[in-house]
Formats: C-alpha cells, sequence, structure tokens
C-alpha cells in the first residue's frame, strides 16, 4: 500500500492485495504482521526461513519495511491494523464504483461509445469505464486516462491519443474508441493528372477515366456497379484537365445548392482520418468536381443523351481482382 502511495495510484492499488481475489485467489496470512506469524510458528513449532533480501535496505520494500513503518508506528502503534481497515473501507468503495463502470458498459455493448455517453458520468466511474474499454492492461497508467479525459472534455473536433499497448484513442464524429495501432506508410499528397483509359492509383484507391460507361453492355456491369462509384461528367462543363490529390485545408464543393466543407462531410459521414487523408479528391480548373461517395459538383451532372466523361473510382484490392483487362 506504501509503495503504491508514494507512486501516485489511485483507488484500486490503495485497496492492497486483497485476501481473496476473483474468488479464487486466497491469501490466508494476508492480515497477519511478520510479528504475529512468527509467533504463531514459534507456540506450533513450525520451522521457517528468512529470505536473506528481507535483511537488505537496497531494496525498495525493506525500507519501508524498516524504516517508513517502524516511524508510523511511533505515531500510531497500530499503524499497521488502520491501514488494514482502510484498506477494507476502500475495497467496498472501488468494488460499487467498478461495478456502475461495468453496468454502463453492459448498456452500450459496442464498439464505439458516445462521447455524450462518457461525458455524462461522474469522473471516478468514467476512469474505470476507460480502463475496461482499453482491456484493463497495466500499462495504461493514471496519467494516460487523465489526458483522455482532458481531451473528451476540451477538444470539440474529432482527436486521436496514442496510449500504451500500441493502441489508440479515438473520437470520430462523436464515438469514442480504442483500436489498435497500425503503421501506415505515409498518403501520397503529390496531385496527378487524371487521364483516359489510364488507372490512376493512389493510397488504396484507382481513379479512371473513360469516355464510355464501362457497364454498358459489359458482361461485368454488375460488379463495376456494386464494386466502384460512378458519375457521368457534362463533357463540355469540366474546366481544364481533371487533377486527383488529397484533400487541403479549406477545401470545399458545392452540391445542392449549398457550399460545403469537405471536412464537416468527412466528419459527418464519420470517416476515420486515415480515409480523410487518402480519399481521393478530383478537381479541374474550377476547384473541387468530385469526392467519391458525394454527389457531383452543381451542374456537373450528365443527363441521358449529353456528351459525358464517366468517372470511376475503386478500391485498389477489387480492382486488381476483378478489372485487370483495364490495366
Amino acid at each position: 500500500v506504501l509503495f503504491n502511495l508514494v507512486r501516485g495510484s489511485g483507488t484500486a492499488g490503495l485497496c492492497g492485495i486483497p485476501p481473496i481475489r476473483d474468488g479464487v485467489f486466497i491469501r490466508p496470512l494476508i492480515t497477519y504482521s511478520s510479528d504475529e506469524i512468527r509467533a504463531i510458528c514459534a507456540g506450533l513449532g513450525i520451522s521457517y526461513v528468512v529470505d536473506s533480501t528481507n535483511l537488505s535496505d537496497d531494496y525498495t520494500r525493506n525500507k519501508l519495511r524498516h524504516i517508513v513503518i517502524p516511524h508510523l508506528k511511533e505515531i500510531n502503534p497500530s499503524a499497521v491494523k488502520a491501514a488494514l481497515r482502510m484498506n477494507e473501507a476502500l475495497r467496498e468503495d472501488n468494488a460499487f464504483i467498478e461495478n456502475a463502470a461495468k453496468s454502463f458498459l453492459e448498456q452500450h455493448r459496442s464498439d464505439a461509445i458516445s462521447k455524450e455517453a462518457l461525458l455524462s458520468l461522474d469522473n471516478a466511474v468514467l476512469i474505470r469505464v476507460l480502463r475496461r474499454m482499453h482491456g484493463r492492461n497495466p500499462s495504461l497508467e493514471n496519467i494516460h486516462i487523465r489526458e483522455i479525459i482532458r481531451h473528451l472534455r476540451e477538444k470539440s473536433g474529432d482527436f486521436e491519443l496514442s496510449v500504451p499497448g500500441n493502441v489508440i484513442f479515438a473520437c470520430r464524429a462523436g464515438e469514442c474508441s480504442f483500436s489498435e495501432k497500425i503503421a501506415y506508410e505515409a498518403p501520397d499528397k503529390s496531385a496527378d493528372i487524371l487521364q483516359f483509359d489510364r488507372p490512376l492509383y493512389k493510397n488504396g484507391y484507382v481513379l479512371l477515366m473513360t469516355k464510355d460507361d464501362l457497364c454498358k453492355n459489359s458482361p461485368d456491369a454488375a460488379n463495376i456497379y456494386n464494386l466502384s462509384i460512378h458519375k457521368a461528367v457534362k463533357f463540355d462543363k469540366i474546366f481544364s484537365k481533371l487533377e486527383v490529390r488529397t484533400r487541403i485545408a479549406g477545401d470545399t464543393v458545392r452540391y445542392g445548392g449549398m457550399t460545403r466543407k469537405l471536412k464537416k462531410l468527412f466528419s459527418e459521414k464519420k470517416l476515420s482520418l486515415r480515409e480523410r487523408e487518402c480519399i481521393p479528391i478530383i478537381c479541374d480548373g474550377e476547384g473541387v468536381l468530385w469526392v467519391p461517395s458525394f454527389p457531383l459538383r452543381d451542374g456537373m451532372t450528365a443527363e441521358k443523351g449529353e456528351e459525358a466523361v464517366h468517372l470511376f473510382c475503386f478500391k485498389e484490392t477489387d480492382f486488381e481482382k476483378t478489372f485487370k483487362e483495364f490495366l
């Protein structure tokens, strides 16, 4: 208990080692002092061995035993018994809070929990909920929990925090979760010109521009529709060459009569930070023309019978498996 105290432990550490843990591990002598145990051994004629390392003050545990505890006993001869009473009271309090955390998580069975729900919790319960969400890994210390809570309370937008155990705590579109940290290559942020019938590979996507609709009279039409995102663009409305790049701060696109910020669109669609970094942005001389999964810029959709340029966006794995003939 003293060792945990000087390390700045929370309630669980100050509870000490319980006499019974998980209903399986039982320590029947944990509440007896070493003097009491030796006296019992002497009275019953039981021999015992003294670990020689217990005599050396080179170890922190022995400094506490040989120096700190005797001073505490000078203040209160029953200091050890008082500490045991404190442990018992703290264990009862801690069990109540742990049960509250467990009950909360049972009501929110999901890979992600809303930020609003987390912030509705009392801080003591929130700390334990976060520990349980992380998997109760001992490497997650109080300082990391406090930093997560600070971000939850102070950050209005999305954020990610790296925590021990090769794990990331992320808050995206109001949903919070822990996930394994995956090493990614930095996304390619260069701009590339999109050319007819030449697949453009970029950050896990393949962009393809054709003069004819690939789906028309094609035996693979169903697959193309299912595995791609497709738009028919008015040919005469394209201003200059088409360029493919990643998002730049301040990017907007106008559709439905409104100018919309890509940052907000991505947040509303609950795209991960990685997806936001990698999703291709197709632009012409007038700005953003199309972001896959979203509508075309106003006035750019080709109607039936109009001359059109067909834009396709595939996941790279889908394209490689199904559309080799276009390579």
